[in-house]
């Protein structure tokens, strides 16, 4: 069995989706023969998309033995639909990861995501994600759940405590005092990092700092003041854009003990999650978009972090109650506030306990042993 993956998520762009992408594709390639067609940013990616049907034909032509071709999520299925690119005869496979699911456009919902379900097979990256396809009525047969992994890290014990110390202390942070409860990723509504920054920092005292690792700096484009709430919407889930920037900044100048990190090195965000109490993942609903997973909790827990998680959409995949973190009401302030202080009186440093079940329920390897029984199972 030869897979040909297709992917616009891919290094050197830095994202969650981007490093699936990376470990599947590698974690094929360095078994079997596989192939792959991918963006790595040295071309545009509007000319990328519009010679992509030219070089599927290519290849499926020039290698006869590719039996599956795997799409890496659903805009790139959309790509490969709307533009007519013959699959001669192949399996075709999408990862979906959430929001490419949900994402609220009629047009989408009504007329596209059915065309996909003709498609052979569907990985959803959890179970939330695989709910929200059969409520769209993509056949059960046709989807497999398979959750994404972490890599397993160096053994951040040995971090030297004086070069730690500084850099925290540069952030405006006193390892010697304070409480750290850390997040990371795109300010966006459903992480709900700003309604944490808002309902339950003013509940703790002044030992816990809450660190926000993440980009802070893009603004609303002025034009899109000038454009209805509904289209603004479809805007920043299409693009991205951390439109919870602004109320988290002023929470931010209300509050001296949230700390507006910004994009920092990988070194530094390691650094970072070594020395927290706890990992923060405190998402809300958010109407048309959803967690499909929770990477970052996974970066965390790999590291003995206890991480505490809203038990809700695919971050329950991620996130297994009691074992490598905790489960709490989404939105209930008070929840929060008593959990954060048990942790807080009873921190232990680094658990080897949480670490070790991460690393024997999530793995670059087991996912790629998952995706190839998905594959091995549409061909047989």
């Amino acid at each position: 069995m030869a897979v040909l993956f297709i992917t616009h998520k891919y290094p050197p762009a830095v994202g969650g989706m981007e490093k699936q992408s990376f470990e599947l594709i590698q974690g094929f390639t360095d078994v079997d023969h596989n192939f792959a067609i991918h963006f790595d940013g040295k071309q545009n990616i509007i000319l990328f998309f519009l010679s992509l049907r030219k070089r599927v034909h290519d290849t499926l032509r020039q290698h006869p033995e590719i039996t599956t071709i795997h799409l890496n999520d659903g805009l790139m299925g959309v790509f490969f639909y709307l533009l007519g690119i013959k699959s001669h005869g192949k399996k075709v496979v999408i990862t979906f990861h959430g929001l490419d699911v949900v994402f609220p456009l009629s047009w989408y919902q009504k007329y596209v995501l059915p065309k996909l379900q003709n498609y052979d097979a569907f990985i959803c990256v959890s179970q939330a994600t695989k709910d929200a396809c059969l409520i769209r009525g993509f056949s059960p047969k046709k989807l497999f759940v398979v959750n994404n992994g972490v890599n397993i890290p160096q053994d951040y014990s040995d971090f030297n405590h004086e070069t730690t110390k500084k850099a925290l202390y540069n952030l405006g942070i006193d390892l010697e005092n304070d409480i750290i409860l850390l997040s990371i990723g795109r300010p966006v509504k459903r992480k709900g990092f700003s309604w944490f920054a808002d309902e339950v920092m003013p509940l703790l005292d002044d030992r816990f700092k809450f660190v926000h690792i993440g980009n802070t700096g893009a603004t609303e484009p002025y034009f899109m003041k000038w454009l209805p709430k509904k289209i603004v919407k479809l805007l920043d889930l299409f693009t991205g854009r951390p439109n919870d920037a602004e109320a988290l900044i002023k929470a931010a100048e209300q509050n001296k003990n949230i700390i507006l990190a910004g994009k920092v090195s990988d070194e530094l965000k390691n650094t970072c999650i070594a020395s927290a109490t706890c990992m923060l993942m405190p998402n809300i609903q958010d109407d048309g978009d959803m967690e499909g997973f929770g990477l970052v909790a996974l970066e965390a827990s790999i590291q003995g972090k206890t991480v505490l998680a809203a038990g809700i959409e695919g971050i329950t995949d991620a996130v297994h109650d009691g074992k490598n973190g905790y489960l709490l009401p989404s939105g209930d302030a008070e929840a929060w506030e008593d959990k954060i202080m048990l942790i807080a009186e009873n921190n232990h440093l680094f658990d080897a306990n949480i670490k070790k079940y991460t690393a024997e329920h999530f793995s670059w390897e087991k996912m790629v042993n998952r995706y190839r029984k998905v594959f091995d199972t549409i061909n047989t």
